[in-house]
Formats: C-alpha cells, structure tokens, sequence
C-alpha cells in the first residue's frame, strides 16, 4: 500500500535578528537515492562524518563558500530508501542530523508544506515546534518552505534567523526551498547563493513527480519554465512509477498546470501559500483514494 502524508500549514509574518556567520546551520538538499548534500556554517575546514549507524564510520571534505559563509559536503553511493547519520564539524562547530535517501516506488513517504515565515520569529518556532511534535516517524522525509521564508531576501541577519529557528527540522530533513516575492525583494538576493537547486525545476521522489516554479519570473509559451513543465509532466506521463504530480509555488500558478489527458489515473495538485491549496488537495483526495491510500492533514 502506498500512503503520502501531506501537512500543510501557514503563517502570516510580522517582525527582525543572528547572521549567517554566527548562526548554528544545516540543512539537506539536492536528494536523490544514491545522493544528499549537506550544507552547514561554521568556517573553512569543515567535514561531514556520517554513516548508516551513529558510529558514522566515513568522512567527507566539505567545499566552502566566503561568499555566504557556507560549507557544502556531497555524499555519493548511498543506498535508496536508507536512514542515515551524520555530524558537520569546523571550526569546533558540531551539529548532527540524519536524512532517509529517496525511496523506491512502493515505499511509503511524507512531506511538509509550510510558508510566509517571513519576520514572525515566535510564530515559526510554534509551528516547527507543532510539526516535530506531530510527525509520527519524528521527522518528516521532506519539507517544503512555499516562499516568502524571510521578510528581505538580501539581509543576511534574517537568513540567519530563518535557519536558527528550523535548525532541528533542517538538519533532519530535506529541504526544498521556493522562491517568493519577498526572497526578490531586494536587488541581490541570498536565495540563489544558499540553495543549489535552480529557481525553478523539477524531480522525482518515490512515486511522484514535484514541480518547483518560481512565480517571479517569466512564465509562458516558449518559455523555458513552461518548457521545463510541459518536459516534466510528458516525461511522468511515460513513467509508470509516477502515481502523484505535485507543483509548488509561491503565489497562485501563472498559469493552469494540469497532468495530460490519457488513461493514468495518476492526479495533479498545487501546492502554493494561496488558500487555494486547500481546496485543490480536496478536490484530488477522492480521485487518489482509486488507486491508493492517501492521507492529508491540513492545520
């Protein structure tokens, strides 16, 4: 039985605070079933030491980055679907974490939606607080921030207090990051420096298929986001491992994103900080239910 668990919550935002530099930092990107990577503050020599057990066992030289402060570790040749463990260290900084690598089609998984965290410092600790203390497996295997994660995406102090706050969620987690109107807000954004992902792209997880868009940019015929979804939805239309197709985005889709016409019964829905969201995953929920057991949980 395949079973996806969605919770989605939102926040509206008010408030201002520790740079990246003094701030404890890691989170988990770019997952794939054979590979992670890590990313985490704390100077030059850093290294991740990680393993299927907490005795860890292998290391891994981090690459740094002056530019935002930020060491990254690549680990390659994982196992799919396996739980591992890890500690990134520099500079006397230690902060340990696990993450599951993407599963096989049949593997049960579950993400998070949250989104406009922005500046209400006390407001987002209370709902990572509320997500930790839900999850019925301790951590969610992937978490989804639908933009407007910070009031300025240009100001490093508030980046700082982001990553402060979903320290304990991030760095057990993998995290997939939209942009939003408010990460734009300034002429240079830290956005594009701290995640390695594309503004906009797409990948596969289990038995579903995630578009991520940026509703920032340019969208449409001819265009290479449209492309990049047209390509995506064809590509998981011919995959017979796709059940479900997700699209996130910041604001309301630019435009309509729907699966293509043909007997699957696999099913698309929106997944943005719009109240939209709601209604689209109760529309789908009856539709899955045909072919699998899915479970949403809004808050």
């Amino acid at each position: 039985m395949r079973k996806a668990i969605v919770l989605a919550v939102f926040l509206l935002a008010i408030t201002c605070s520790p740079a990246l530099a003094k701030a404890d930092i890691s989170y988990l990107q770019n997952v794939a079933q054979r590979s992670v990577q890590i990313t985490f503050n704390g100077g030059l020599d850093g290294v991740c030491l990680w393993g299927e057990t907490p005795a860890l066992g292998k290391t891994t030289i981090a690459v740094h980055d002056p530019d935002t402060e930020m060491s990254t570790c690549r680990l390659d040749g994982l196992e799919p679907g396996t739980l591992y463990y890890y500690n990134t260290v520099a500079n006397d900084k230690l902060i340990s974490g696990s993450f599951t690598t993407a599963p096989d089609r049949d593997n049960t998984f579950n993400f998070v939606v949250i989104g406009d965290t922005r500046t209400d410092h006390v407001g987002h600790q209370s709902v990572i607080d509320g997500i930790l203390q839900y999850n019925p497996s301790g951590y969610p295997d992937l978490f989804f921030n639908v933009g407007d994660m910070v009031g300025d995406g240009g100001d490093k102090d508030q980046w700082g207090e982001f990553f402060t706050t979903e320290l304990e969620i991030l760095s057990n987690t993998i995290f997939i990051p939209i942009i939003g109107n408010h990460e734009t807000v300034s002429k240079h954004t830290w956005f594009d420096s701290l995640f390695v992902q594309q503004r906009h792209y797409w990948f596969k997880y289990g038995n579903s298929l995630f578009i991520i868009m940026d509703t920032e940019g340019r969208y449409g015929p001819n265009n290479e986001q449209y492309q990049m979804v047209a390509d995506a939805l064809e590509q998981a239309e011919a995959d017979p491992e796709i059940v479900f197709k997700f699209v996130s985005t910041n604001r309301e889709s630019p435009a309509a994103v729907t699966a293509p016409t043909g007997p699957s019964s696999s099913t698309t829905s929106t997944c943005s900080r719009n109240t939209t969201l709601m209604s689209s995953l109760t529309a789908t929920t009856t539709s899955m239910n045909m072919d699998t057991s899915t479970e949403f949980t809004t808050w």
